[in-house]
């Protein structure tokens, strides 16, 4: 079986050119050329000016760089929790339940009414609990068990919602 390549995403490229490399290149790395696309798109604009789909792509993406790297916590102390509002929603939009579930169980690790603001989840975050601190260790597992394919799932996704998705 032979190893597709990863695509190196140049700011010059549209969404109908990462489109037109779907089967010829790795789905992570058309992926990662979406996000950081998107995220410069973003900082320009402001996240407002995204479309749901594009919006999708960064709070996904987010996600799962945090809980890669340091679970759920991380997600909730980084910038990433700016998604925490919309990060179910979006899993579920893009067909991952199984992580979608997971997810609202980390979220209801945290104190009851907490805001899902960045500056209210790190407060809570900051508390020590460690109770939350074992559960949240139970979803960073059960995240990984879940075994669903969210970045196929979200080029897909793309890929049906492609008239709303633009690079600049």
């Amino acid at each position: 079986m032979t190893q597709l390549p990863w695509h190196d995403y140049s700011a010059e490229e549209t969404a109908d050119d990462l489109f037109s490399l779907v089967g010829t290149h790795r789905t992570d790395s058309l992926v990662v050329a979406f996000e950081t696309a998107l995220g410069k798109k973003a900082a320009t604009l402001g996240l407002d000016a995204l479309t749901q789909p594009e919006r999708d792509v960064l709070a996904i993406e987010a996600l799962e760089r945090e809980v890669n790297n340091g679970g759920y916590s991380q997600f909730f102390v980084n910038s990433s929790n700016e998604f925490a509002a919309q990060i179910v929603d979006a899993l579920r939009r893009i067909g991952c339940p199984r992580i979608a579930a997971v997810t609202e169980r980390a979220l209801s690790a945290l104190p009851t009414g907490t805001p899902l603001k960045p500056d209210a989840l790190v407060a809570a975050m900051e508390t020590e609990d460690p109770s939350r601190d074992a559960e949240l260790e139970e979803c960073d597992s059960a995240y990984y068990a879940a075994r669903e394919d969210v970045a196929t799932a979200l080029l897909h996704y793309l890929q049906r919602h492609r008239e709303s998705v633009r690079l600049s």
